[in-house]
């Protein structure tokens, strides 16, 4: 698996995609307790942001 998954501990539930990266998508839906994030397999902290300077809007240009 590609990208960022979470597991919520209380549930068991399973959450994938990009908006992982944001802090406020990182509560399970259901339990509405924090999840365990991960992105590409490595553990992401809570409280952070995977973003850095390689990632930014001027590197990445707008496709039209």
């Amino acid at each position: 698996m590609n990208g960022f998954e979470a597991v919520c501990p209380k549930c068991g539930g399973h959450y994938y995609g990009w908006a992982l990266n944001a802090e406020r998508y990182r509560l399970c839906g259901k339990c509405g307790i924090p999840m365990e994030v991960k992105r590409d397999g490595v553990p992401v902290p809570a409280g952070s942001s995977t973003a850095g300077p390689k990632e930014s809007k001027e590197q990445h240009p707008r496709l039209r």
